[in-house]
């Protein structure tokens, strides 16, 4: 339907606003989430969710994967656990600041005392999130970290 209004826009602009709709397109903009966990059921839930909601997202169940990933592939948004096997989520952090310094990372935990986390992490962190959570939280979080890196690449 989008698609109709978009050609119909283009054909009588002064009828359909064709600047407010092809802006709208224009914004329509597919952001790529690693999703890293080591508990399949939160793959295999959080990765539809966040499908349905546009995002492009590739699901590993350890950090090496993670890794090597970040090193081969641009990703907007990596969500990691903090404690994965073969890299922890802290080392998995650490090597996308190092390779991807422009990559925004939330950090997941299921352990409630996250001060040791945050301590270590402060500079450069992007977010943290409790286990368990409510989707509408995480995608939240994704929208606030995507429009402070828009606000960043607008200042520089």
């Amino acid at each position: 339907p989008l698609q109709k209004y978009v050609h119909r826009a283009f054909r009588f602009p002064h009828v359909f606003g064709a600047v407010f709709i092809t802006r709208k397109v224009l914004q329509m903009e597919t952001h790529r989430i690693l999703l890293v966990d080591d508990c399949h059921l939160v793959l295999k839930s959080l990765g539809p969710l966040l499908e349905s909601k546009g995002y492009q997202v590739t699901a590993v169940d350890n950090g090496a994967d993670a890794a090597s990933l970040i090193n081969q592939r641009h990703f907007d948004i990596v969500i990691a656990d903090i404690q994965l096997k073969a890299l922890t989520g802290i080392e998995v952090f650490h090597e996308v600041k190092k390779v991807r310094p422009g990559t925004t990372i939330i950090l997941l935990t299921g352990t409630s005392d996250t001060t040791p986390f945050i301590n270590i992490l402060r500079p450069d962190a992007d977010d943290f999130l409790l286990k368990p959570f409510e989707p509408e939280e995480l995608f939240f979080r994704i929208k606030r970290c995507l429009e402070i890196r828009n606000l960043k690449k607008k200042l520089h």
